[in-house]
């Protein structure tokens, strides 16, 4: 960083713009100002200007072949000021109309469209829009640009305009100032902390113009952010599995699956490798050398003197269920089984959880959070990684080998191999349990607690250093991954050992371990019910799955009993298009308590979480590009992810169903 006195500024050269004009508009505020496409000259200056007057899509061309996207993300998501001018505002973007459909930098959810027909009492107005106009203050403002880059300008300016193009933002709260052109109302300043954009071109509007630059200097004098008073949701995304999604979608032609679910990969016939592998399960797999290998297994650690001798984490569903009571009741083990805790149980959840220890006769170790910390660790999830879950996820995993290594336990027994029974990472398919050194990537979204700690610190208004310490943290991070593996503590699935089949499961836990089915009927977002019992939360992990991959439970489900053959295809599809994506209602009002947000932040979240090559808009409304059920997306059926979504939403997007 340089002096106080004397800002850095870094001006964007991408091959478009007037960027001398603007190096001599920041010159005359008194800062210093360079012009450059280096990564680090960028990264190292006090404030970033992106200018840019041109085609969309040849300006986003040109900041991937200089490698600056992930660069400008990167200044998005910091402290210091990023100002977008003109097509430099567009780009924030999602995503851009102007001949054809083009991706943008995604730091703002909206589009860039076309002035289409400008009408005006003397006929249409010419496209582009070059002329002087006025900008206009919104009810965001509340009167006043202070604390913006156009504090002290009077509403309705006049600045210089040169465009063809505008964008439309989806959080209309970042919109500080609009203006008229014919009969076309258009955001022409928007702001968001550290980011200010403009469609008009300060540099060439004059003393009003440089009124802006000025503005700039001062805030970088006194290095103070602007605040705002409403809530806009960070730009920021953490999740490391949702840049890699490959961008054309395709479903698996044996079942329903897409391509979107994170590290699935699909053979040259179009089969995902869930499918492949069910078959090498059918006619491959020895399942009676498998089974002779478990017994040899727990002979080689079972004690007889009183110690446990395998930890089963267990939530009380039947899957956990299983797998315990097996081990304890047909191995001769001695399970010490281990709970971390929902973030807020059903009643039918907590039934079967005690029905498990006492029917099904266990020892069990619970292990409850610090819940305040908890439940804002759980929002930052949710804003930054677009999973609330996410937190249980870390204890889920990291708690059972805590308690391993601390009674000495060698053997930790999962269920199933998710990435085999669901369709992920063709690499760990025939592991027996999951490489310690890949949880982050395979179980974490590449993203550890620290990492959100470090997001809610940095990114958040409601997270500080006084909501934890660092005991807090203890089971939310595995043990050393070298102690364990000198004590000689191993993982294991019970799916490498034993077929698996969810269905049989559920009918194993009911008759051993007491475990009652969904009192509902069915799980919110599919057909099953016995699926997502324990926790009030469960229905949104899969609701933001949906939202993120465009597939969710039912899809999952299916697709599993296809490979079963319980269902065929056609059935599975049928079964998509009707429950997958369902909006959890039951527990939505306990849901946004928990995390302490409001109904419009909570959708706010949603859409920021959206991916263009996914979703699209049409008359207000998000559609799936594409479904297992509508591959082409022209279907006018309304499906059920609109249909039942609650009033609040359909009245932001005016549903009419």
């Amino acid at each position: 960083m340089s002096s106080a006195k004397n800002p850095k500024v870094t001006i964007v050269d991408y091959g478009m713009g007037n960027l001398f004009s603007v190096k001599h508009s920041c010159e005359y505020a008194g800062l210093q100002a360079s012009i450059t496409s280096s990564h680090q000259e960028i990264l190292d200056a006090d404030a970033v200007i992106v200018p840019g007057v041109g085609a969309f899509g040849d300006a986003m061309e040109t900041l991937h072949e200089l490698n600056l996207v992930s660069t400008l993300q990167e200044v998005a998501a910091s402290s210091k000021p990023l100002v977008g001018i003109c097509l430099g505002m567009q780009l924030l973007m999602t995503e851009s109309f102007e001949f054809g459909q083009h991706a943008g930098l995604g730091i703002f959810p909206g589009v860039v469209v076309r002035l289409e027909n400008p009408l005006a009492p003397n006929g249409v107005l010419k496209v582009p829009h070059v002329c002087w106009n006025g900008m206009f203050r919104t009810e965001t403002t509340h009167d006043s640009w202070a604390g913006s880059l156009l504090d002290g300008l009077p509403n309705g300016v006049f600045m210089y305009f040169v465009h063809s193009f505008y964008v439309k933002p989806e959080v209309q709260e970042v919109v500080i100032a609009t203006t008229k052109y014919g009969n076309i109302e258009f955001c022409s300043a928007l702001q968001y902390r550290n980011i200010f954009a403009c469609q008009c071109h300060p540099e060439r509007s004059g003393p009003q113009g440089l009124k802006v630059y000025l503005n700039l200097a001062s805030m970088l004098n006194k290095r103070k952010l602007p605040k705002r008073s409403f809530h806009v949701v960070n730009t920021k995304i953490l999740d490391r599995q949702l840049p890699i999604l490959p961008k054309e979608i395709k479903f698996c032609r044996k079942c329903v699956v897409s391509n979107q679910r994170p590290r699935i990969h699909f053979n040259e016939n179009g089969v995902c490798g869930a499918c492949t592998y069910a078959e090498v399960k059918k006619n491959q797999i020895g399942w009676q050398e498998r089974e002779r290998m478990l017994r040899e297994l727990c002979d080689q650690y079972r004690r007889n003197d009183g110690r446990f001798d395998v930890i089963v984490p267990c939530s009380g569903g039947k899957d956990s269920a299983r797998v315990a009571y097996e081990l304890k009741y047909i191995y001769g083990m001695h399970p010490l089984t281990v709970t971390w805790a929902p973030f807020e149980y059903t009643p039918e959840g907590y039934m079967n959880f005690r029905n498990f220890i006492k029917i099904g006769g266990f020892n069990n170790l619970m292990a409850w959070q610090n819940g305040r910390f908890h439940r804002k660790l759980s929002r930052i999830a949710f804003e930054a990684l677009g999973d609330a879950w996410q937190p249980f996820t870390y204890g889920q995993m990291c708690y059972a080998f805590h308690i391993a290594r601390n009674f000495g336990v060698k053997l930790v027994f999962f269920g199933e191999n998710g990435e085999a029974e669901y369709s992920g990472d063709p690499r760990v398919f025939n592991l027996r349990g999951m490489p310690f050194e890949i949880w982050a990537e395979q179980y974490f979204k590449g993203v550890t607690v620290d990492d959100l700690i470090q997001y809610g610190l940095e990114e958040t208004d409601y997270f500080t250093k006084d909501d934890f310490d660092e005991s807090d943290l203890t089971f939310y991070r595995p043990p050393d991954i070298e102690e364990m593996k000198t004590q000689g503590i191993e993982f294991h699935w019970f799916s490498f050992y034993k077929r698996w089949v969810p269905q049989e499961n559920y009918y194993y836990a009911s008759e051993y371990t007491g475990f009652q089915a969904n009192p509902e009927g069915r799980s919110e977002g599919t057909y099953s019910k016995y699926a997502s019992l324990d926790d009030q939360t469960d229905g949104f992990h899969f609701y933001l799955s949906f939202i993120k991959f465009g597939i969710a439970r039912t899809t999952s489900d299916a697709a599993h009993e296809v490979r079963d053959d319980h269902i065929t295809r056609e059935e599975a599809v049928a079964l998509v298009k009707r429950f997958d994506g369902e909006f959890p209602k039951r527990w939505y009002k306990e849901f946004l308590e928990y995390l302490d947000i409001t109904d419009e932040q909570f959708w706010n979240v949603i859409d920021k979480f959206r991916q263009p090559h996914i979703w699209k808009k049409e008359n207000g409304v998000w559609k799936l590009r594409k479904a297992v059920y509508d591959e082409e997306g022209k279907s006018d059926e309304i499906p059920v992810y609109i249909s039942s979504l609650p009033e609040s939403a359909k009245k932001l997007m005016d549903v009419k169903t």
